[in-house]
């Protein structure tokens, strides 16, 4: 699946002139790209998750929290504004209008708590660790997301306000566009990349990158780092960064893997790389530095990987990181063999031969079915799925709500279909099932060592975690996907901050 959409995609990249699709002199491919990397995942995601009952598929929302009072701070014209005392305190404080880093996080990534706050686990791990640095945590202004506690504070870009400063671009011309079409149309993509939807995109990523110009004027960090660039606005921040000379970096966030049509195998990348894309991707482990640099274009000098290690699954395995909530469930759970599963974002997420391997499971088996985090709404219609099977051997509201690390430090094995979990899991020791071909071309290094099983109908998934069950502690690769060594992110925070000193845009 994934292999098949980077191939599509890379053919795409030798059959036209990439380098000539330009939008007011910035290289417009990489939105291409991303917006032939959706389609084609998107479609082969429906295909694979045919064969059981459907659950709907509607996004998460926030509730409007009414509090919309914010005052500016610092230079008004930066568009920084605060609901906050205390966060004015802070910024005082912490340096946090003298930043070496800026860090960027969407409301979104806030699934997580810590010390009972709301913790984004990526940015906010990576924020901690960053402690001898001025740094600067920003979100978008939004009266629905701004008022809940983080354990990391931030300050909010008031658009408007920003607006007041900002100077903007007319519209421009997409150039080369018809060459595109063309090669799409005989290609037989059905994919949505005609000149006016491209060109309404690129003046939403223009609109915001001289939105973040004046804030990035005012407090001038040597660096940014955000997690997931590949949305309108997290590519406006990297162009306005780029414009500006200053150096960025995304952070890895999930497994990523050899053939991502937003980070691998960036074939025809330019000597100067993309406006759009970010310098850097801070990688987990070696396996990923690898698989971002391997096929990338070798002339190009930006766009590599630095080994930083996962600073959230650190806590955890430090024992920094603690739920306490995890203890009823697995009291409830005495003399069971635990069995998570991590679920697709599919519209059928659990197929028909593993309902069928649920109800035949041995009693002392319970499964921990833990649900997407973008359709965590549908645990209700999940369950009834389940009771329409006669499934009871399970559980799922707190297997969904419970941090991810302590049910893994608590499991003995874990089931997905493709999950990153599976990768994660090695670092509590604990080997995966991957249910469906799918999981057997990505994970296929692991499942040659053995680590991870494959199977495709209901006595085979019996079978794999049976094995599991009687076998020992996994280790990983030899390349290791998670780099756990010591400081790994301390040196990698250094490896990103002297980039811009020596010029990474050379």
């Amino acid at each position: 699946m994934h292999y098949e959409a980077v191939k599509t995609i890379c053919d795409l990249e030798h059959r036209i002139d990439t380098q000539a699709l330009v939008y007011g002199g910035v290289n417009y491919w990489p939105l291409c790209r991303l917006r032939l990397w959706s389609s084609l995942i998107a479609s082969s995601l429906k295909s694979a998750g045919a064969g059981s009952d459907p659950v709907s598929n509607t996004g998460p929302s926030f509730q409007a929290s009414g509090r919309t009072v914010v005052r500016p701070v610092g230079n008004a014209g930066s568009g920084l504004v605060s609901i906050d005392a205390v966060e004015d305190t802070l910024t005082a404080e912490e340096g946090m209008l003298a930043p070496d880093i800026m860090f960027f996080v969407r409301p979104e990534e806030y699934r997580d708590e810590v010390e009972g706050a709301s913790f984004a686990k990526m940015i906010d791990s990576v924020y901690d660790r960053a402690h001898t640095y001025n740094r600067l945590k920003i979100e978008l202004a939004n009266p629905g997301t701004m008022a809940f506690r983080r354990r990391n504070p931030s300050l909010f870009l008031h658009a408007e306000l920003a607006a007041q400063a900002a100077t903007f671009d007319p519209p421009h011309e997409l150039e080369s566009v018809s060459a595109l079409e063309t090669a799409v149309y005989e290609a037989g993509l059905d994919v949505e990349l005609s000149a006016q939807s491209l060109a309404e995109d690129m003046g939403k990523i223009f609109y915001w990158a001289r939105l973040f110009e004046p804030l990035l004027t005012e407090v001038t960090p040597k660096a940014i780092m955000l997690s997931v660039y590949y949305h309108p606005v997290g590519m406006a921040l990297m162009l306005a960064a780029h414009r500006l000379g200053i150096a960025t970096s995304d952070i890895q966030h999930g497994r990523l893997g050899p053939h991502n049509g937003v980070y691998t195998q960036l074939t025809a990348a330019p000597e100067e790389g993309y406006a759009l894309m970010p310098d850097f991707v801070w990688c987990w482990g070696s396996q990923t530095k690898h698989d971002i640099e391997v096929d990338k274009a070798a002339a190009c000098n930006r766009h590599d990987g630095i080994v930083g290690g996962n600073p959230w699954l650190d806590r955890w395995l430090s024992g920094a990181q603690r739920s306490d909530e995890t203890a009823t469930l697995i009291e409830e759970s005495a003399g069971k063999r635990c069995v998570l599963v991590s679920l697709q974002q599919w519209e059928t997420p659990i197929p028909s031969f593993m309902l069928e391997a649920m109800a035949r499971a041995p009693e002392q088996w319970t499964w921990w079915l833990r649900v997407h985090p973008l359709r965590r709404h549908t645990i209700s219609e999940i369950r009834d799925l389940l009771s329409r099977h006669d499934i009871a051997n399970f559980e799922i509201e707190r297997s969904t709500q419970l941090p991810l690390f302590a049910l893994l430090r608590a499991c003995d094995h874990h089931v997905t279909f493709f999950s990153s979990v599976a990768v994660e899991a090695m670092a509590f020791g604990k080997s995966t099932t991957l249910l469906t071909d799918t999981g057997r071309a990505i994970f296929a290094p692991y499942i040659d060592a053995g680590i991870f099983r494959v199977a495709n109908t209901a006595q085979e998934v019996i079978d794999a975690v049976t094995a599991a069950l009687a076998s020992e502690a996994v280790d990983q690769l030899e390349r290791p996907f998670i780099d756990t060594r010591p400081n790994l992110a301390e040196a990698a925070l250094a490896t990103l901050l002297d980039s811009r000193d020596h010029g990474s845009h050379e």
